[in-house]
């Protein structure tokens, strides 16, 4: 019999459940973003925990990520399994080539959450929208979308 001093602790379950809280919270801020249309969804940070944690190989975490952004298309009414297309073609045609060699500059990642952020605006307007969505509408919400996005990505770095 085992004494309780002898005994480990499973950090595996201790991290399932962080993963999960963490998750549970992130499904609760899309839900807020339904309601408040000047939230924006995160897509940009997603994609840079998206390139970080796979480049770290830190599966957890990015099995995190894969899921939020299944949760966006689950919660958004988009194609499933699209965010992560769109993501890894990021990741391969531009992440990889340019983006690699400046990732530790914090104005890069603010360029990264624009990429995306526009390059989903595009892809949006030619496949997904409908005649009601101005195109510049559509482009002024992106561009606050990225302003505010890059405020949060610059505090965090310009923090540490």
């Amino acid at each position: 019999m085992q004494t309780f001093s002898k005994m480990r602790r499973n950090s595996t379950f201790k991290t399932l459940i962080g993963l999960f809280f963490i998750f549970a919270l992130f499904a609760f801020y899309i839900f807020m973003t339904d309601i408040f249309v000047f939230f924006p969804p995160m897509l940009g940070i997603l994609f840079l925990f998206f390139c970080s944690f796979w480049i770290s190989e830190k599966y957890y975490n990015f099995f995190l990520v894969l899921a939020c952004l299944f949760w966006i298309e689950l919660d958004k009414n988009l194609v499933f399994g699209g965010l992560f297309a769109y993501f890894f073609a990021l990741y391969i045609f531009f992440y990889l080539p340019f983006f690699h060699f400046f990732v530790k500059t914090p104005w890069m990642k603010v360029v990264q959450i624009a990429v995306v952020y526009l390059g989903f605006g595009i892809l949006y307007f030619m496949f997904l929208s409908s005649g009601y969505i101005d195109f510049w509408n559509l482009l002024s919400l992106l561009l606050f979308f990225i302003f505010l996005e890059g405020i949060v990505v610059l505090s965090y770095e310009f923090k540490n």
